[in-house]
Formats: structure tokens, C-alpha cells, sequence
């Protein structure tokens, strides 16, 4: 069962990565001590908002946010 199937537009998709997992961070930054998340590519996050340099803004769960790269993401808008 995928985390977020049942979201409604918008929402991002995590795509593939080299890893087979995306950072979901609690900064949008790189940083090595901002981690909250490993996130597994088919998972759906609601999305919130986006940053100039290309991070979008997710509802994990309950309320709880995180960033993660939009390079790594697909946004669904409707």
C-alpha cells in the first residue's frame, strides 16, 4: 500500500533514484543533519509550497513537514 495513495491534487510523486530512496529533510538544504525521512520512489506527499531553488514543501503526515528536491519529485497539480 503506498504512502498517500488516496491524496488529492496537488501532491508530489517520488521518482526513481540511484539510491532507490529520496531525503526528505526538515530544511531545504542538503545538510547533513536535517534528515527526517527516507522516502521510497511511488510515494505520494502532499504538496505545500515550493522554494526558488527547486524544493517543494511536503505534509508528511499529521501536520508534519519536510522538504525534499524536485528533481527527485514529480508535482501532480489536478
Amino acid at each position: 500500500n503506498l504512502v498517500g495513495a488516496d491524496l488529492k491534487a496537488p501532491y508530489v510523486t517520488i521518482s526513481e533514484t540511484s539510491t532507490g530512496w529520496l531525503n526528505i529533510r526538515s530544511k531545504p538544504s542538503t545538510a547533513e543533519d536535517n534528515i527526517i525521512k527516507k522516502a521510497k520512489p511511488g510515494e505520494k506527499y502532499q504538496y505545500i509550497d515550493k522554494n526558488e531553488v527547486g524544493w517543494y514543501k511536503v505534509e508528511i503526515k499529521d501536520g508534519k513537514i519536510g522538504w525534499l528536491s524536485s528533481k527527485y519529485a514529480t508535482l501532480t497539480k489536478e
